[in-house]
């Protein structure tokens, strides 16, 4: 069981490129925006690797060169959502369908035609166990219909999947739906992406009866396959009322340009 945790999301920003990144770009905008430094110089050397070389190199990066401080007299900052909860678990027999296969050339995914079924036949008792862990709930928050939900946008196969799976519909996923039409699925910074998106006054405007809900429950998939799920509740106070999205240049017209593909989706879009 839960109680107060005292834990909160106070900053959300999202942007995505206008057009695709060169190899080189990393590189170019470290040096240009940070100073240099020996840990900076071993991050950047380890992305140009050609062979990725023995996990030493990883616990260099990762694992030093960190220090935290505070003193607890910093500005406070309001809450864009207070976390209520989680759950965690991973799906047994399924850690080859999902994860990503790294070699000398690159990475690739590795998904499964299975993923989708998987995903589906999880988050139903994924959502049961969050819910059981947090008896404070309203009452009027106990099907899954009743909360605004942030799902990872992993492709149409999963958010279908998941729809049916919980009984809800589109207009609860509206920003899993916005994020994965505009943007795909950019891995696992793709719900962060969600979050973001949710609270905008486009998203709102799109809940049934412009009226959004104040519980969110955040849903992610990863290799494992990984569950994790979380209850939010959203403070109303931090609406973003100016989205920008830059596009990629279209016939006739100059990077970042609004174009039609501007208008957020309507909540049946996984249906047309």
């Amino acid at each position: 069981m839960f109680g107060e945790l005292h834990l909160s999301v106070i900053g959300l920003g999202t942007q995505y490129p206008t057009y695709s990144l060169k190899a080189n770009t990393l590189d170019i905008l470290s040096k240009r925006h940070y100073p240099k430094s020996p840990s900076l110089t071993r991050g950047l050397t380890i992305m140009w690797q050609k062979i990725l070389g023995s996990p030493t190199l990883w616990k260099r990066f990762f694992f030093t060169d960190a220090l935290v401080l505070s003193n607890g007299i910093g500005q406070q900052s309001r809450a864009i959502y207070e976390v209520l909860g989680w759950d965690h678990s991973i799906i047994p027999g399924t850690g080859a369908d999902l994860g990503f296969h790294v070699d000398s050339t690159g990475w690739k995914a590795v998904i499964t035609p299975r993923v989708p079924q998987l995903t589906q036949s999880a988050i139903s008792a994924t959502f049961k166990r969050l819910k059981a862990s947090l008896p404070q709930l309203p009452t009027s928050s106990k099907l899954a219909g009743d909360f605004d939900w942030a799902i990872h946008p992993g492709g149409t196969s999963i958010l279908s999947s998941t729809e049916h799976a919980l009984g809800i519909s589109a207009e609860h996923m509206r920003a899993s739906i916005d994020v994965y039409t505009h943007h795909g699925n950019s891995s696992s910074a793709s719900i962060i992406s969600v979050m973001d998106r949710l609270r905008s006054k486009e998203m709102d405007n799109l809940a049934l009866d412009s009226h959004p809900r104040e519980h969110i429950i955040a849903c992610a998939f990863g290799p494992g396959i990984t569950v994790e799920m979380c209850m939010l509740r959203r403070n109303f106070g931090t609406v973003q009322h100016h989205i920008t999205r830059p596009n990629p240049p279209g016939p006739g017209m100059e990077g970042g340009e609004a174009g039609d593909s501007d208008m957020p989706p309507k909540p049946d879009s996984l249906r047309e």
